[in-house]
């Protein structure tokens, strides 16, 4: 007995062993990545981070996990997938009931939602933040994250340019920094960037006296921090240097520009060479030495270019690695949804069955195949309103004993279905796959609306349909659109035509689907005439266009009614590559 609680002790032993080697393990790697590869190696630390989610074995870190790979991509331009994994750490934070994480999340969604000029959504996550700074109970933190938040309700004011108001805010800022205990938080760092913050302001608003004096206040602050060798200094110097020419002070300005330069050479950091070579351009420009200005505009186009190239290989390489990173957990995740799949499926089926035999005992091969996919839409939520629509029109070709045509259309409905089933997963399809759910989607309403229109799908010669990848079902809402409110209210009842066009112009991916309905202005009138309470057509429209909005910057859709009559909708996207994916 006494031999048997030994070795019951000694596995216990062993197993905290292993935890504690697996904690230990995973804070080593995660301060290395985070210290020093991040800025060195972006890519090698997006590949460390595949074994720090193997060892993340709570929702604490898988949340510093996700964050830390959100800070990567953002700090290389990648800001709508950082989004996402934002996203999906506040979920986590949720169920943490993290405080800490709350704010420091919603922080920064506030801010790369700024930086993508999407203002309501930016301001929404900055409330969330600022409630959750509230309800952190450590009194340090808690000013540090207020203090952050009030640096991103000035950034925010810069952005409407009302730089007295980004002053007020920073001021608040100021206040909170000046409440941190500097024992374990470097106090006068945080003050020496927000008086830059302030400097900045007051440059903008002309009060070239009042900038000088905050930016003395953040190089003294900074000469006391424990970062006093940081790359803030040469902001300091620069911005000092851009005071006093505006104060026409020259030498004194042309000492600080030397001062800044020499700053950004030891620390290569290339946002700092770009804003002193500026300096020394207006500089130059300004005396009317034009051969000194030409050698800064040159190294300023060098590091333009030089940025560029690196930001595009890191990109690429980033994303590939993040989505490899990925891929054991979406097998993961997709084990469980098919285990419950097959539970609730199973379970769901189970009891249609008896209730089906009961109530009707004969039915035929191909009937009991239709109520079987019945059963599949139901319990999948599918386009409820066309799903119907479909069903019932196969049960109209059962009541004519129309029994090819009924076939006919259940085979297609069940391609479309296993179609979009087998791509809910995916953000993206391949051109091919995508003119593919349309075909079968329009072959499908063709029938239903008895060849009330006819339809032409295109994909340009210069497409590669396979490598080409567009976001899944993004055009089908435009043409249900068309259908429903255009060729539909066709006075003649027939003729109808839809023609959809993959086109690629200016690097650019243009969708553009053209009906002959009655036009935009003509569709308007009748739903006010209606009344209509059918909102389906700007949920459709209206969650395209969001969609599109956190695809890129420069994704856009334009709706017109061309001379001819009818609408025309474009949509304009990025050209998205098999392995190389947006958001």
């Amino acid at each position: 007995m006494k031999f048997k609680s030994l070795f019951c002790l000694l596995i216990i032993l062993i197993n905290l062993q292993d935890a504690l080697a697996s904690n230990d393990r995973f804070e080593i790697i995660l301060d290395s990545v985070e210290k020093v590869l991040s800025n060195q190696d972006p890519v090698k630390a997006m590949k460390n981070t595949k074994l720090l989610m193997q060892l993340a074995d709570t929702d604490y870190r898988k949340c510093q996990v996700l964050f830390f790979q959100a800070k990567l991509l953002r700090q290389n331009g990648i800001k709508n997938e950082s989004i996402r994994l934002l996203l999906e750490a506040d979920k986590l934070a949720d169920k943490l009931e993290d405080h800490i994480w709350k704010a420091r999340i919603n922080g920064f969604l506030s801010t790369l939602y700024r930086e993508s000029q999407l203002f309501e959504e930016s301001q929404k996550h900055l409330h969330i933040a600022i409630q959750a700074s509230k309800k952190i109970n450590d009194e340090n933190e808690k000013n540090k994250f207020l203090g952050n938040l009030s640096q991103e309700r000035a950034y925010n004011a810069l952005d409407k340019k009302e730089s007295l108001e980004a002053i007020k805010y920073l001021k608040e800022a100021d206040n909170y920094f000046s409440k941190l205990d500097s024992t374990n938080i470097d106090r006068n760092f945080f003050l020496a960037t927000n008086a830059e913050l302030i400097s900045r302001s007051y440059f903008y608003e002309a009060k070239y006296e009042e900038a000088l004096y905050y930016l003395k206040s953040s190089l003294k602050y900074l000469k006391n921090s424990r970062q006093d060798k940081s790359a803030l200094e040469g902001f300091i110097k620069n911005g000092m240097g851009l005071s006093y020419f505006k104060m026409g002070k020259y030498d004194l300005a042309f000492k600080n520009f030397t001062d800044a330069d020499s700053i950004a050479r030891i620390s290569q950091f290339s946002n700092l060479k770009q804003e002193v070579y500026q300096s020394f351009i207006s500089y130059y420009d300004y005396f009317g030495d034009h051969d000194k200005s030409e050698i800064y505009h040159d190294l300023s186009k060098k590091i333009e270019e030089t940025n560029q190239a690196y930001n595009h290989k890191t990109t690429k390489e980033l994303l590939e690695n993040l989505y490899e990173n990925q891929a054991y957990l979406k097998r993961e995740y997709q084990f469980k949804v098919a285990v419950a799949t097959i539970f609730s499926l199973v379970f769901a089926l189970t009891l249609f069955t008896f209730f089906y035999i009961k109530r009707k005992r004969e039915k035929d091969t191909l009937q009991r195949q239709l109520l079987e996919l019945k059963t599949q839409v139901l319990l999948n939520s599918l386009n409820p309103h066309f799903i119907f629509n479909i069903l019932n029109l196969i049960d109209y070709f059962f009541y004519k004993k129309d029994y090819g045509k009924a076939q006919e259309t259940l085979f297609k409905f069940g391609d479309l279905l296993r179609n979009v089933l087998d791509k809910s997963q995916d953000k993206f399809i391949s051109i091919q796959d995508e003119a593919k759910l349309l075909d079968l989607f329009l072959s499908l309403e063709q029938s239903r609306k008895r060849d009330l229109f006819t339809y032409h799908i295109q994909i340009g010669e210069e497409i590669n349909n396979e490598s080409i990848y567009v976001p899944v079902l993004i055009t089908q809402p435009i043409v249900e659109n068309a259908l429903k409110h255009g060729i539909m209210n066709l006075e003649s009842g027939k003729g109808g035509k839809i023609d959809i066009n993959f086109n690629i112009q200016n690097n650019s991916l243009v969708i553009t689907i053209r009906d002959n309905g009655i036009g935009l202005q003509k569709s308007k009138e009748l739903k006010k005439l209606n009344q209509s309470t059918d909102n389906r057509k700007h949920i459709g429209i209206d969650l395209t266009r969001k969609r599109l909005a956190l695809l890129s910057e420069d994704s856009q859709m334009t709706m017109e009614s061309p001379p001819e009559g009818g609408t025309l909708v474009s949509i304009k996207i990025p050209v998205i590559y098999k392995n190389v994916h947006y958001t």
